[in-house]
């Protein structure tokens, strides 16, 4: 069975006098959820790039977003340890770089460009916990920046078509007859 995750992708472009500029969604022009609030981040996202521009330290960047945001009036916690949870059992925590008002996962990044890999890394975060909404952003040499969206009726929905699933292992004993020798 395959079972698909729904990602949510905010585009934003810069124009030529540093004005960032919402790119309207073909699909869908309706708020996405948390809109009022992501995008008071990537607002401050983008102050932070236009002054600091790119090459400093992933932690730079956090303590800047973060005294941004908190000039804002954003309620934001910085590396804050969130537990993992699998089947009612904490299996272990990660530290998301910003929290931001206990609703919106921030993952930073200062990479060339994004990987796939930050990618996963945040889609997880969002499996594994009650946040329904990350921004993964990137001080790279271009500003990146991605919005994701899982939520928690997806999680159920994904948890309770697992939970379905007929588990069982077939062992096949090694004889002649099945390896193909005689």
């Amino acid at each position: 069975m395959i079972i698909s995750l729904t990602i949510v992708i905010d585009i934003w472009k810069l124009n030529e006098t540093f004005k960032w500029n919402w790119g309207k969604s073909k699909v869908n022009d309706k708020k996405y959820l948390h809109s009022d609030l992501t995008e008071q981040i990537i607002s401050a996202f983008y102050l932070v790039y236009r002054h600091l521009g790119y090459g400093f330290l992933e932690k730079v960047y956090e303590n800047a977003m973060l005294y941004e945001m908190e000039l804002m009036g954003l309620k934001v916690e910085a590396q804050k340890q969130i537990d993992v949870i699998y089947k009612d059992f904490n299996v272990g925590t990660y530290f998301a770089d910003l929290l931001v008002d206990n609703r919106v996962i921030v993952e930073l990044k200062a990479q060339e460009f994004l990987h796939k890999e930050h990618y996963h890394q945040l889609t997880n975060y969002l499996k594994a916990t009650e946040y329904e909404v990350g921004l993964l952003i990137n001080f790279g040499k271009n500003p990146e920046l991605r919005r994701f969206c899982y939520t928690n009726g997806q999680k159920q929905l994904r948890r309770t078509r697992l939970d379905s699933l007929p588990v069982s292992i077939n062992i096949l004993e090694a004889s002649p007859s099945n390896t193909g020798r005689k």
